[in-house]
């Protein structure tokens, strides 16, 4: 998560409960896979690439078709978009 601006004291003071671990590991598996719009000054994450997503998420063992899969994941990655769009 290096590059969401993380290092291993925000682990420690904010740790990842159990149950949301399979969505932070899906996050960092997915960093390459950001839409990203160049402009003339900078770059603006617009969101993941979503046709990536399944066979990530299978292998981390999020099911796609739960309703609650998909807002977990979007919070994640909204999270993250402002994170890296701050820069």
């Amino acid at each position: 998560m290096e590059e969401l601006g993380l290092t291993e004291a925000d682990y420690s003071a904010h740790p990842v409960w159990p149950e949301n671990m399979p969505y932070v590991t899906l996050l960092q598996l997915m960093r390459t896979q950001w839409q990203l719009v160049v402009g003339a000054t900078r770059g603006v994450y617009m969101g993941l690439n979503y046709a990536c997503l399944p066979p990530i998420a299978r292998a981390v063992g999020i099911d796609l078709d739960s309703p609650a899969a998909w807002v977990l994941i979007q919070r994640a990655e909204s999270a993250a978009k402002a994170i890296l769009n701050a820069k």
